[in-house]
């Protein structure tokens, strides 16, 4: 069979990236024979001894490229942007230019955590790859450094995989302790939280509904009383909906969020951002909580003269006594569960 010009050009370049790695004798090279995201493996070699310290490399040949502002920008896949977002070992992204036998690389993680990516919206992302970031000098001291994990991203994938057993021990106390850790390394603690944020509910999103997670959703509920403001309204979306309906660890979390920062919960507009969502009684439940904003939901439903009725929903006046005596197990989720359309 005829190899495709993709094939040569990938072959050409991973063979070329492996030549100027096994040039520097700092490192031993091992070529991935299944390309399961990776090309190539690097271990650290110190004084002719192994480290067990490895970087794992994806290789991308070029041949027509522009570099503007010292960047090129490389078309990749979001399934292997993914694949370096879960992956605690660093990943090297190294463009070949098959022509000049050159190379440029990035840290993907890091790059990630600087860089906000989507990378289930699209099935493909723009990285930028620095044109400085020559690959066979990056072998002499940068790259060195992300395999030792000299660095502060290293530092705090270490800690994201830390928090992760955390949570799924369901330990508060050691979460609590490793965000407070996290965030004072991060460089910028808004966007660390916001990476806390994303990892904690798709950690939640893998767990809520089953006993185990149930035990663990103390660590969402406690991290909403904590940075309640930094919940995005992509945050709260993902935390609170399931396909057509709801998780109800999701709207107690979004309660609490209404108890703590009634303000910030009115001026992100969830009620239009709902409106559009199969299920009105999430819509409702927003309408409902900034109806009557700035009152604590657990005082809200033991009151005898709240009125339910927002648009075609509202509570029966006979469902109230079961609502408020339910409220205690299942928070805020149970006047959902107790909502009708009006009667005419």
């Amino acid at each position: 069979m005829k190899r495709t010009t993709a094939q040569e050009i990938g072959e050409l370049a991973e063979s070329t990236a492996l030549h100027l790695a096994t040039k520097n004798r700092d490192w031993i090279a091992r070529k991935v024979d299944k390309d399961f995201g990776v090309d190539i493996e690097m271990e650290l070699v110190d004084d002719k001894k192994v480290t067990g310290q490895y970087v794992k490399i994806q290789v991308k040949g070029i041949t027509k490229y522009q570099i503007i502002d010292y960047q090129i920008k490389f078309r990749i896949k979001n399934n292997f942007l993914s694949y370096c977002e879960e992956c605690r070992v660093p990943i090297i992204l190294v463009l070949i230019d098959i022509n000049k036998e050159i190379g440029y690389f990035i840290w993907v993680q890091e790059y990630l955590r600087m860089y906000k990516t989507d990378t289930h919206k699209y099935k493909t992302s723009n990285i930028l790859v620095p044109s400085t970031n020559d690959f066979e000098n990056g072998l002499k001291n940068t790259i060195k450094n992300i395999a030792s994990g000299c660095n502060h991203t290293q530092l705090q994938l270490d800690l994201k995989a830390s928090l992760a057993s955390a949570f799924l021990l369901g330990d508060t106390e050691i979460y609590e302790k490793l965000t407070e850790l996290s965030i004072d390394i991060a460089k910028t603690n808004s966007l660390e939280i916001n990476n806390i944020i994303d990892d904690l509910i798709v950690l939640g999103n893998k767990a809520w509904g089953t006993y185990e997670g149930n035990k663990k959703s103390n660590i969402l509920y406690n991290f909403c009383r904590r940075f309640g403001n930094n919940f995005s309204t992509s945050h709260i979306k993902k935390m609170v909906l399931r396909g057509e309906s709801y998780s109800r660890v999701g709207i107690i979390a979004l309660g609490i969020l209404y108890d703590e920062y009634p303000d910030y919960m009115k001026s992100i507009n969830l009620p239009k951002i709902f409106g559009e969502h199969e299920d009105i009684r999430v819509r409702y439940y927003c309408l409902f909580r900034e109806k009557y904003l700035g009152q604590k939901s657990m005082s809200l439903w033991s009151k005898k003269d709240i009125d339910y009725e927002i648009g075609e929903l509202t509570v029966r006046e006979e469902d109230r006594i079961d609502l408020y005596l339910k409220w205690p197990n299942r928070g805020d989720s149970t006047i959902l569960d107790f909502l009708t359309i009006k009667e005419n």
